[in-house]
This record gives C-alpha cells, structure tokens and sequence, in this order.
C-alpha cells in the first residue's frame, strides 16, 4: 500500500505568507500616517497648514512604495 502525502505540513507553511503580506501592509500604512503627522504638527508649530501635512503625505507614499518594492523584491529571492 502507498503512504498518504503529510497534508499538515502545507497548511502550516502557507500561513506564514498571509502573516508577511499583513505586516506589509500594516507596515505601508503605518509609514504614510506617520509620515503624515508629523507634518501635520509641523503645520501647528509653524503655522504653515497644509504644506508640510501635503509633504509628509507624498513622502510617506514614496517611502511606503520603496518599502514595499524592497520587500517584495526580496520575497521573490531576486
């Protein structure tokens, strides 16, 4: 009689990966809001609102973007 394939073993290895692109995009999100914040208390300090909300909002995205691009580039082992 043949053996059966070991089905657990997939099951746990594939969670794993859920796990990675959940902390990613927690990660991504996380980088714009703080990004985004600290530009926002800038603007209250200097009284300057929107301009250093609006450059912290586009360098929060350009850095997720990077993060998220590095991330990816080395989960596809290149």
């Amino acid at each position: 009689m043949g053996t059966m394939p070991d089905t657990n073993s997939q099951r746990n290895d594939g969670g794993g990966g859920y796990a990675h692109f959940l902390t990613l995009g927690f990660t991504f999100v996380s980088i714009i809001g703080g990004l985004t914040l600290v530009g926002y208390f800038a603007d209250r300090v200097f009284g300057t609102l929107p301009l250093f909300l609006l450059v912290g909002l586009v360098l929060g995205f350009v850095g997720s973007l990077i993060y998220v691009y590095r991330e990816l580039k080395g989960l596809g082992g290149g």
